[in-house]
């Protein structure tokens, strides 16, 4: 087709536009920003046939928006055509709102703050976690040696919980056997919550902060002896 040759229909695009290449069952096979005859360019360069290009946007006002939609449509359809990934690729978090108010509240929350609501909500959780530690961003309420284990209940800033039991001793291998020994006993017990063995170590996600607190609770009273 002759008009294709003449930039004069092409300058009618607009200053940008974003383009791609489909194949026989509808699927890009390019996308790209171009000018003027860019997006004709491909025919030769990456033997493209000029009937399966499609204008997906025209009359774009700047090369800087040109970029973002055509980044967008690379990261929502990976032409098997475009080598390099689109720019900015964080930018297009395709979130569900409520998701991102509950991580943008988790930001505002300390460590001390997940500290006094678990001491407040859960006051009898100070006589079995004496000792705690922090990190930026979880706090670790401990409960120290018992009958060579060690019960840690660990608290991020979302209030969601894990237990973790690390085993004691000098017998690397004793420590290993009983690990396996509790991890066991620990989904016969909770067999909602996930156990995972790490060798001398067992993680048992009990996720909601409640479930946490009564999980480990019991276990280190079970261990003092506390009724």
């Amino acid at each position: 087709m002759d008009t294709l040759k003449k930039d004069i229909f092409w300058e009618t695009l607009g200053p940008y536009y974003v383009y791609g290449y489909k194949d026989a069952q509808d699927k890009f096979d390019y996308i790209g920003k171009g000018k003027v005859k860019r997006g004709a360019s491909h025919v030769q360069s990456k033997d493209l046939d000029i009937y399966n290009l499609e204008i997906i946007a025209q009359n774009l006002g700047s090369e800087a928006e040109a970029l973002a939609l055509e980044s967008f449509l690379i990261q929502l359809h990976r032409p098997r055509l475009n080598t390099q990934p689109g720019h900015h690729e964080e930018r297009f978090v395709k979130t569900k709102v409520v998701d991102l108010a509950e991580a943008w509240e988790a930001e505002q929350v300390t460590v001390h703050d997940i500290y006094a609501r678990v001491i407040e909500d859960y006051p009898e959780i100070k006589k079995l976690a004496p000792t705690f530690q922090t990190s930026n961003t979880v706090l670790f309420l401990q409960s120290g040696g018992i009958q060579n284990m060690e019960y840690k209940l660990l608290v991020d800033k979302s209030f969601k919980s894990i237990i973790r039991i690390e085993m004691k001793g000098d017998n690397e291998e004793d420590k290993m056997d009983r690990a396996k020994n509790v991890t066991s006993e620990l989904k016969k017990e909770y067999p909602d919550f996930e156990a995972e063995n790490q060798g001398k170590i067992i993680l048992l996600y009990t996720n909601a902060l409640e479930d946490g607190v009564a999980v480990y609770s019991t276990q280190v009273k079970r261990l003092k002896g506390i009724r």
